[in-house]
C-alpha cells in the first residue's frame, strides 16, 4: 500500500551573530535565499523582528558555505559573536491539569504544544532572542522550562500574549533572576533614529569596504581546503510547527491517544522490559540486529492498516513509514498503525518490544534457534 508522507521541509540555511552596543544586543543574520543564490543581511534588536539592511552575493567559484565563513570572518574583528557572552534567566512555570504519565499521552498536549510552547520557542528563533539552556522538568502538575534571553521584557510580553487565551486550561507563571537593568531597545518605527540608525550606517560602511578588501585578498581569507576553519550554519529545533511537517494533531491525535490508552495501556508507564508488566502479552529482543530489522519491515508492509503513526512519548504523534518502524526518534516510540492490532515500542535502553498476536509469532519465529535472545532482561541477561 501506499503511505502518506508529507513533503520535506524546506531547507533554512542561516547564520546569526550577535553583538552588544551600549547595553543593548543586537543580531545580524546572513539569511541564504536559494533561489537568487544570495545571502539576505537581515538585522534588528533580540527580540524584534529583523529587517534586511543589504544582501551578499557569492563571489567567483564560490559555494554558499565558503561565502558564509568569508563573511563571518570578516565581522568578527567589527565585534561580532557567534554567541552573547550573557543571558538573562527566565524560567516559565506551566501549571497543567493533574497528569502522572508521559506528558505527550496527556490529552491537553496538543493545545499546550501548538498554542504556547512551539509559538513561544519559534518566537525566540526568529528574534534571535535567547531559547532553552536549562532543560525541562516535567511534574505531575507542572511543565517548568529553563531559558535564556537577551531582551527579557520582549520575551515576558511575548509570553503573555500567548498565555492569555489559555488562561482556563493552563496557569503560566515565570520568574527571573536579579539583573541589572539593561537599556530599552528602541521601537522598531524608532528604527532610522538615534543607535539602530548609527548601527545600520556602520553595517552598510563595514560591508562595502570588507566586500571590495576581500574581493582583492580572497585567497588569503580563504584557506586551502586542508588547513581552512569551516563556519557552521544556525542549528535548527523541532520546537516550531513548521517544522513538524509529520506531526498528527487535533481530533485525529486525541482519538489515537485514547486508543493507545484504552487498547495497550500506553501513554503513562513504560512497556517491558523497562517498565511493568503491560496490559497484553509481550516480547521484546536487546540490540535489534540490521538483518532482523528489514524482516520485521519486509513482514509488517503488507500487513499495515492506513496510514503508520510513531508515538513519542515526549513529543506526541507522528506520521510515519515501514522503512522507520525501528528508529528510535527523539525518546522512547511506539510504532502502529490504524487497526492498533500490533505494536513496537522502541526503548531509550536499546530495546525493542512487540505486541499483537501474529507480531509476536513472527518474532518468536525469526528467533527460532536462538531463542535466548528473547526477553534477555526477565532471565538477568
Amino acid at each position: 500500500m501506499e503511505f502518506k508522507t508529507p513533503q520535506p521541509v524546506p531547507e533554512i540555511y542561516q547564520k546569526t551573530l550577535y553583538r552588544q552596543e551600549a547595553g543593548i544586543w543586537h543580531y545580524l543574520r546572513l539569511f541564504w535565499l536559494d533561489a537568487s543564490q544570495i545571502f539576505e543581511v537581515r538585522s534588528a534588536f533580540c527580540g524584534q523582528n529583523a529587517a534586511v539592511i543589504g544582501q551578499e552575493t557569492l563571489m567567483a567559484d564560490e559555494t554558499k558555505a565558503d561565502a558564509l565563513h568569508r563573511l563571518v570572518t570578516a565581522l568578527m574583528p567589527a565585534g561580532y559573536t557567534v554567541q552573547p557572552s550573557q543571558t538573562q534567566e527566565l524560567i516559565v512555570v506551566i501549571n497543567t491539569p493533574n497528569w502522572d504519565g508521559f506528558s505527550a499521552g496527556a490529552p491537553w498536549f496538543d493545545q499546550l504544544q501548538s498554542e504556547f510552547l512551539h509559538p513561544l520557542y519559534a518566537y525566540l528563533d526568529d528574534t534571535a532572542n535567547g531559547g532553552n539552556i536549562g532543560g525541562t522538568m516535567t511534574q505531575p502538575t507542572s511543565i517548568t522550562h529553563y531559558l535564556g534571553v537577551l531582551d527579557r521584557e520582549a520575551a515576558l510580553s511575548k509570553i503573555a500574549e500567548l498565555a492569555q487565551p489559555l488562561v482556563d486550561a493552563f496557569n503560566i507563571t515565570f520568574s527571573t533572576t536579579p539583573s541589572i537593568p539593561l537599556p530599552k531597545p528602541p521601537l522598531p518605527n524608532e528604527v532610522n533614529t538615534g543607535i539602530a540608525k548609527e548601527l545600520l550606517t556602520a553595517w552598510r560602511d563595514a560591508m562595502s569596504k570588507i566586500t571590495e578588501d576581500l574581493k582583492q585578498a580572497i585567497i588569503n581569507i580563504i584557506p586551502s581546503a586542508e588547513n581552512s576553519q569551516k563556519t557552521y550554519p544556525d542549528p535548527l529545533y523541532d520546537y516550531n510547527e513548521r517544522n513538524n511537517p509529520y506531526r498528527v494533531r487535533g481530533e485525529k491525535a486525541a482519538q489515537l491517544r485514547e486508543k493507545l490508552m484504552t487498547v495497550w495501556g500506553i501513554g503513562k508507564y513504560y512497556w517491558p522490559p523497562l517498565g511493568n508488566s503491560a496490559t497484553c502479552d509481550t516480547i521484546h529482543v536487546e540490540g535489534l540486529d540490521q538483518a532482523t530489522r528489514l524482516q520485521l519491515i519486509e513482514f509488517i508492509r503488507p500487513k499495515t492498516q492506513g496510514d503508520l503513526y510513531v508515538f513519542d512519548i515526549q513529543e506526541g504523534i507522528f506520521l510515519t513509514i515501514p522503512d522507520a518502524i525501528f528508529n528510535r526518534y527523539l525518546d522512547d516510540s511506539y510504532v502502529f498503525d490504524e487497526s492498533m492490532d500490533w505494536m513496537v515500542y522502541n526503548s531509550h535502553h536499546e530495546t525493542t518490544t512487540f505486541g499483537g498476536d501474529w507480531l509476536i509469532a513472527a518474532v518468536r519465529e525469526l528467533y527460532r534457534g536462538r531463542e535466548a535472545g528473547l526477553n534477555p532482561w526477565f532471565r538477568g541477561g
